[in-house]
């Protein structure tokens, strides 16, 4: 049984499995992995290469939740004269707050399946120095927690 979620047993092996997260969790690790992307001295290629196959994946979701979000916003946004009512700094008013705030919860409640994944090891991760943002998100999700025996 392994330790980790998702079945992603196969530490450090070319096995791959499947990775199943709410898209909450997806938008943490899509900005974990551009936050250590071009840190120095970088990843070993093998793990740079998981954590490339993982952003494909998931570029594509974030596009998705983002048209879904302003969906949500421009139905439910107060309008006067035909217009949306904007409150400065991109934000706009709602007519029904509580509502949007459902919609929205429900869209990062959604789960997502990421193919073709694996953890990647401390080996792998070497000398890169990961933010801490960056390991609390990926750390067991991605990245081993410690390596296979």
């Amino acid at each position: 049984m392994s330790p980790f979620p998702n079945s992603l047993s196969s530490i450090g092996s070319e096995t791959m499995a499947d990775l199943t997260l709410p898209t909450s969790k997806i938008i943490d690790v899509y900005k974990a992995i551009q936050s250590i992307d071009n840190l120095s001295p970088p990843m070993a290629p093998k793990a740079r290469y998981v954590l490339n196959k993982v952003m494909i994946q998931v570029e594509p979701v974030i596009a998705k939740y983002d048209k879904e979000r302003i969906a949500a916003a421009n139905a439910f946004a107060k309008r006067e004269d035909g217009k949306i009512v904007s409150l400065g700094d991109g934000k706009i008013a709602l007519e029904d707050p509580e509502a949007y705030r459902e919609a929205e919860e429900k869209l990062l409640a959604a789960e997502v399946t990421i193919t073709g994944t694996r953890l990647v090891t401390r080996v792998e991760v070497g000398a890169c120095p990961l933010t801490q943002f960056a390991e609390r998100v990926l750390l067991g999700v991605l990245i081993a927690d410690e390596e296979p025996a």
